[in-house]
């Protein structure tokens, strides 16, 4: 995934309630190293601001820095796309002689783990999980 693409998914989770409580891991982290850099505090009040309201115009400073960053910084590239590929997890486990049926698992984030884990004797049937996994 290219700079521009997780720039963009990244702002987009940071206000993501369904991606908690990854969300506050992915602040601290970008917080941090924004922190690093010798506009830090400036960077900084803009990413709070940003928090705070995502509409007000300090989204573009974030949005400018977060994306330098990541073309210049492959380690804090590599540890913001692990807190995101660890995303949403849904998964359904029938009991021992249980059936499941006309399953759907959609995850709206487009990131995270599904799973069907089945005890003795179970029936799947008809079960649907759609998800893209990030590369």
């Amino acid at each position: 995934m290219d700079a521009a693409k997780l720039t963009s998914l990244t702002l987009g989770l940071l206000h993501d309630p369904a991606f908690q409580p990854k969300r506050e891991n992915l602040y601290e982290t970008i917080s941090t190293r924004f922190a690093g850099e010798s506009d830090g505090a400036k960077v900084g009040r803009a990413l709070q601001e940003f928090m705070d309201d995502p509409r007000y115009d300090y989204s573009s400073t974030v949005e400018k820095k977060l994306f330098s960053l990541l073309q210049t910084d492959q380690g804090f590239a590599e540890h913001l796309r692990a807190i995101i590929n660890t995303g949403a997890r849904q998964e359904l486990t029938p009991r021992e002689e249980t059936s499941a049926r006309h399953i759907r698992m959609a995850n709206s984030l487009d990131i995270g783990r599904q799973e069907i884990k089945a005890g003795n004797y179970s029936i799947i049937e008809n079960v649907r999980v759609n998800i893209k996994e990030i590369v």
